[in-house]
Parts: C-alpha cells; structure tokens; sequence
C-alpha cells in the first residue's frame, strides 16, 4: 500500500527535527520518577545553558511532573525488599536531596529493617547455618546487602537475640556498606544498578557459593 507524499515528508521532518530540551525531559519522566538531580544531570548536556535547563526544572516542579518526594518513594519500594538501609542511604545521598526527606526515608526503612532482612534471607538460604563458616558465609550476604550488623545478627541466629561469638560478628568478617565507596554516577543514575557493582571481592565470592 503506498504512502501519501506529503505524510512521508512529515514523518522525515519529524524524524530528523531536533529534540527540544522539554521533550527529552518529559521522554524521561515517561519512563519513572527522577529526582531533579539525576534529570539535571541527564540533560545537562542538551541544554544551552544553566538557566535555560533550570527554568524548564522550575517548571516540570510547578506542574508537579517533577518531585522529589515521589522519587524517593519509588526508589525506597523498588530497593526496600531486597537491600538494607545502609545501602538505600548511600543511593539516596548520590541525588542531593535536601535533608528532611532522606532523614524520614532512612527512619521509615529502619522500622522495616530485621523483617526485610529476614525475608532476604529466608529466600537466599531458608534454613539456619550448620557451621561457623556458613554462619559468615550468610553473614556477608546480608552486610553486602546493607544490613544492620545488629539485625544480621538476629537473623542468622534464627530471628532471637541469642549470643553469637564476637568472632562471628559480620564486622569482623566483612566491610560495613558505610566502609564502601559510593559511585554517584552508577548509584544515582543508572536504574540497573545493582548491588554486584557495590559490593567487595569477598562478597562477590559469596554470591557465587
């Protein structure tokens, strides 16, 4: 079937026009929520200039299409049931939110923290370890995952606060998540990241056990 001439020519037109700077913001709004952050530094380098890039921020913020509010939610319910606080505090830190949300983000996933952590451990391991070694074993799972070292504690030793030797700590046995260095330019802006790119040699190794 052919195509009329002059519909053909739009659709070229259309195609070869440049994007404007509005148009690959809403293109990337479409997709899920940013912070005004992240989406600055996504279109920083399409924009003629800094006020040119943060009046169209002031205006997506005013017509609500923009907030930072909505991007922590969202990015606290996409990451809560698979990390711990320490690690979604990290992420958060990388977008420069202004104190009080991340403040109340970080008090709301600690109330959550041991039965997240618990549920990750249930379908990474489901039964309690038989020896010291698998003891550490998931130790270091749940502490590159983010985890209190209080709350892996609790965890491993079958959710009560029995003792666990001082060797068996996770502190002693790994890097705390806070001990980590941060990468902002993965952690912040790349929605795959996952965890692989956080974590140490050591807990590489126990991922792959």
């Amino acid at each position: 079937m052919s195509q009329d001439p002059e519909s053909t020519e739009r659709a070229k037109g259309r195609r070869g026009a440049p994007v404007s700077l509005e148009a690959r913001a809403l293109a990337l709004l479409a997709r899920r929520e940013f912070s005004r952050f992240e989406l600055r530094a996504r279109l920083e380098p399409h924009a003629p200039d800094g006020d040119t890039l943060d009046a169209l921020l002031d205006r997506l913020v005013a017509r609500r299409l923009l907030s930072d509010q909505r991007f922590v939610e969202s990015l606290v319910r996409r990451r809560s049931g698979r990390f711990g606080t320490a690690r979604i505090r990290h992420e958060l830190r990388g977008h420069q939110l202004p104190a009080e949300q991340l403040e109340s983000a970080v008090q709301a996933l600690k109330s959550s923290e041991f039965d997240r952590a618990l549920e990750v451990w249930r379908k990474r391991f489901g039964e309690p370890a038989a020896s010291r070694d698998e003891r550490l074993r998931q130790m270091r799972f749940l502490a590159g995952r983010g985890f209190a070292a209080e709350v892996i504690r609790r965890v491993v030793a079958g959710g009560h606060d029995a003792e666990i030797e001082a060797a068996d700590e996770p502190e002693a046995a790994v890097e705390h998540p806070d001990q980590v260095p941060f990468t902002p330019d993965r952690a912040a802006f790349d929605p795959d990241f996952e965890a692989g790119d956080w974590a140490s040699a050591g807990r590489r190794r126990s991922r792959a056990d």
